[in-house]
């Protein structure tokens, strides 16, 4: 289970780091370092006689059926997305709720490729190339149900899918990788022209600022645009959202 092997399909970084949790603690789905097999993947978690778990792996590169009972104490290094994605991811979600819309696509694919639970799962087809297939609900509900603490970003991902109308592969390959924090020039950086200090009342910054603040404005109503409301298959979206799961998931992130 190699770092890159999504990232060349991503054509950019992902950012993890590491946190200590007990093998009691140990959910479905999270990508684990095993002493004796490595960086593997939980598949299951079975609560044997106290004080004892018993722990079933996956390996991402083929099936695994690699197992073993660990006391519930035992330390272990669980891989978390990393500080620069989750301030990405966070900004994302505020950006989404001050605008009333959905999150933009690079943000679902963020959030996807954290979530995703290996090659053969829908959201990790979902981060490849953006299409959803029929148990990408029921995949989200099951990491739901794993990982309480990821609530926000699950409910975050399923509000930008049943927005989408295409269904169908996005080309994700044009898509630029999401945005990261940029430090604010200081107030001196830029030099003022003649012209600027003969007019002190249009202070070059100020200038600078009200662009950028146009240029971010139309940035933000082309990615509206870039959400999925152009196109497309309207047949396709009322089969699917007559699922149950579906339908649920879409009443739930209207609320």
């Amino acid at each position: 289970m190699e770092k890159g092997a999504l990232e060349t399909r991503l054509r950019f970084s992902l950012h993890y780091e590491f946190v200590t949790r007990r093998a009691g603690q140990l959910a479905c789905g999270s990508v684990v370092k095993e002493p004796r097999l490595g960086l593997v993947r939980v598949a299951t978690v079975a609560r044997t006689p106290a004080p004892f778990v018993h722990i079933g792996w996956a390996d991402d590169d083929g099936p695994s059926t690699a197992a073993g009972r660990y006391h519930a104490d035992q330390p272990f290094a669980v891989r978390v997305p990393g500080q620069a994605d989750r301030l990405s991811i966070h900004r994302g979600l505020e950006r989404a709720a001050w605008l009333n819309r959905p999150i933009s696509r690079d943000t679902a694919r963020l959030i996807a490729a954290h979530l995703h639970r290996g090659p053969t799962s829908s959201l990790y087809g979902f981060v490849t190339d953006g299409s959803i297939t029929d148990d990408f609900f029921e995949e989200l509900d099951q990491i739901q149900e794993d990982h309480q603490a990821l609530r926000p970003w699950i409910r975050a991902l399923a509000h930008y899918v049943v927005s989408r109308e295409d269904l169908g592969p996005l080309r994700w390959e044009s898509a630029a990788p999401p945005e990261q924090a940029q430090p604010r020039a200081p107030r001196d950086a830029l030099p003022a022209s003649a012209g600027d200090r003969r007019h002190r009342g249009c202070h070059p910054l100020v200038l600078v600022r009200k662009q950028i603040e146009a240029d971010h404005a139309l940035q933000l109503i082309d990615a509206a645009y870039a959400l999925g409301f152009t196109a497309g298959r309207a047949d396709g979206i009322a089969e699917a959202i007559r699922r149950p799961v579906w339908a649920r998931w879409k009443a739930g992130v209207e609320r």
